[in-house]
């Protein structure tokens, strides 16, 4: 099993718990296109992310695990199904920009690489 975020006790969940401040918009979609094919986006960039994407229930409550570092974190498996079905919403809408696609594309690198991000 994979374990994302720095807390590796807890193996297939992903964490967020030691993260600092959510980002602005801004800062996300900077990092995102800076880091593309080079690093992964960080710990507060993958809980931005996802509180775009959370809500009371079904994957916007997978998002809303990570976005407020709830201790135990998120099963991987998830994550990357809750991923998977906002990018099939994403696409399937009219309104969203690359910039949200690349968004969501990040998440979900930071998600299957996690132990290998800094």
């Amino acid at each position: 099993m994979t374990t994302v975020g720095r807390d590796r006790d807890n193996p297939g969940t992903c964490h967020t718990e030691g993260a600092g401040p959510l980002m602005t918009s801004a800062e996300v979609f900077h990092m995102c296109r800076t880091r593309t094919g080079i690093r992964e986006i960080t710990d507060e960039c993958a809980a931005t992310i996802a509180s775009w994407w959370h809500s009371p229930t079904g994957d916007g409550a997978t998002f809303s695990r990570l976005s407020h570092r709830i201790t135990g974190g998120v099963p991987v498996e998830s994550l990357l199904d809750a991923i998977y079905r906002a990018q099939r919403e994403l696409d399937s809408q009219a309104g969203w920009t690359p910039q949200d696609r690349l968004a969501l594309d990040m998440l979900s690198t930071w998600t299957t690489n996690g132990p290998d991000r800094d």
